[in-house]
């Protein structure tokens, strides 16, 4: 009884809303009118008296009767929500595709088939998107919409579940092993520069010990031939009185005197000839 009635007072004064006032013809206004005025004129007749199933028919009665208005107004309410975020996911899906093709193909983690996937369905919304909202401006306000909050929040769901999958993909995804390749291979060129730099500087050294000429066994042997004797002590005076070896002591005066007679005749001979 309590929802039957609220029911009709709520309804009468939603036909007098504007935006109720929009959605519904002339004849349309006018049934529901007068269902709810007969409603409401039985109530105060037999309606508190009458039992619970009466009472749930003549609910449900008029429910059915003002279905389509309350559909048409609530599809209406919900259209610029529902298209905003449309509109919005199909900017941020259409950033991130052109994003994604933009990047080197060494560097790409995703397929072929996962890019033209993406790119069909963000074609398809689109298209989509303004072939039934100009459906929908050419019908009038009191028809059924073609343009349904329902399958919006589909496409909605669809594209944002396709941008998921790929942004899941490049928070998880390892780095290719090209790129293990590569440091490795600098790593090899940097260890292969380090050897060369050793071995050149080794070779350097190798250089400069080669300029250092040993000395041959021969100077060795003339350098050791050199050392210098001692001199000869001359020979002592013995004193008189003592007996001495004749040979070793007439030898050096033999030898002195025929050294001084020599040099004397050849000094006269000089003499001679500068006369």
């Amino acid at each position: 009884l309590n929802s039957l009635e609220a029911f009709i007072f709520e309804t009468q004064d939603k036909m007098y809303q504007e935006e109720y006032q929009a959605v519904v013809s002339e004849e349309e206004k006018e049934a529901i009118t007068t269902k709810l005025s007969e409603a409401s004129a039985w109530m105060d007749e037999d309606g508190y008296s009458a039992v619970t199933k009466e009472l749930r028919e003549k609910l449900q009665e008029l429910r059915k009767l003002c279905k389509a208005m309350f559909f048409r107004v609530e599809e209406r309410r919900k259209w610029p929500d529902h298209l905003a975020a449309l509109e919005s996911m199909l900017n941020h899906s259409s950033f991130f595709l052109r994003s994604v093709k933009l990047t080197p193909e060494d560097d790409q983690i995703f397929t072929e088939v996962e890019l033209k996937t993406l790119d069909r369905v963000i074609n398809e919304t689109i298209t989509w998107k303004n072939d039934t909202v100009a459906e929908q401006e050419k019908r009038s306000p009191t028809e059924r919409p073609v343009l349904l909050s329902k399958d919006i929040e589909s496409k909605l769901s669809l594209l944002d579940r396709e941008v998921h999958y790929l942004l899941n993909k490049a928070k998880f995804a390892k780095p290719r092993a090209k790129a293990k390749a590569n440091s490795t291979a600098s790593e090899s060129s940097s260890k292969a520069n380090s050897s060369t730099s050793e071995s050149s500087s080794k070779a350097n050294s190798s250089k400069t010990e080669e300029k250092v000429i040993p000395p041959n066994e021969e100077t060795k042997d003339k350098e050791t031939t050199k050392v210098v004797q001692p001199e000869e002590e001359p020979p002592t005076k013995e004193p008189t009185g003592q007996n001495t070896d004749s040979s070793s002591q007439s030898q050096p005066k033999d030898e002195t005197a025929s050294t001084e007679s020599t040099e004397k005749d050849q000094s006269e001979k000089h003499v001679g000839d500068e006369l």
